[in-house]
């Protein structure tokens, strides 16, 4: 109604222009929805509010991909197995590590088993061209890269230690299951770090980014790509 209302006020008004919400609407919309904000414990680390989410709702759904999911408890185990064997790789806190994986829940546990060794992450896409990776890689140095099978083959630097998911599942499966702080894993607030850089079309220039988190339900989902 809101529309015609505009058109019969002024017919020559041009359609781009037209008035599509009324300010009850509107007001709804633009500032009640995007009232997100929340209060949470900020002496905390992602790692350690993950943690006692976990504990609150271990079977509450926190990942869902397609037609594949994960509940809190399942992912808080994959990513504590996950970051003892990066340490075993030797990451130590302010390590960087490579993560390059196909959208996927394997990609939300290494991510959460990076921060839980105290480490920084550098997201890499694996469409990014074969220059762009290596660019990353020489300026970043990360001490361990986290991949898949099929993505091995993208990999510039041989010489890296490197994670390949699925292939060494068995040997992480090995790894402890008990949270991150039995091992003395960083958990200051000064280490919540993210490496990245920027996607102009050239080069780039990488920059240091702090995560934040809200400590309330945790719910991703990602489509796998096309």
């Amino acid at each position: 109604m809101v529309p015609l209302r505009s058109v019969a006020a002024d017919p020559a008004r041009k359609i781009s222009s037209l008035m599509i919400l009324d300010d009850s609407e509107r007001y709804e919309l633009v500032v009640e929805n995007n009232r997100t904000s929340a209060i949470y414990p900020r002496h905390l680390t992602l790692p350690q509010l993950f943690e006692a989410q976990a504990g609150r709702t271990p079977e509450a759904v926190a990942v869902v991909c397609g037609e594949r999911s994960m509940n809190y408890r399942e992912l808080d185990i994959a990513s504590n197995r996950l970051a003892y064997e990066l340490r075993r790789h030797g990451v130590e806190p302010a390590s960087r590590v490579a993560v390059i994986l196909d959208r996927s829940p394997e990609l939300m546990v290494a991510l959460l088993a990076v921060l839980k060794a105290g480490s920084a992450y550098i997201p890499l896409d694996p469409a990014y061209p074969a220059e762009r990776l290596q660019y990353i890689f020489e300026s970043s140095r990360p001490a361990v890269i986290i991949t898949q099978a099929s993505l091995r083959e993208r990999l510039v630097h041989e010489a890296m230690s490197v994670i390949v998911l699925d292939s060494q599942s068995m040997l992480i499966a090995k790894q402890s299951t008990e949270p991150h702080g039995g091992a003395g894993f960083i958990s200051s607030v000064d280490r919540r770090r993210q490496a990245g850089f920027g996607e102009g079309t050239g080069n780039g220039r990488r920059r240091r980014v702090c995560y934040g988190f809200c400590s309330g339900t945790m719910q991703v989902s990602c489509r796998p790509r096309r």
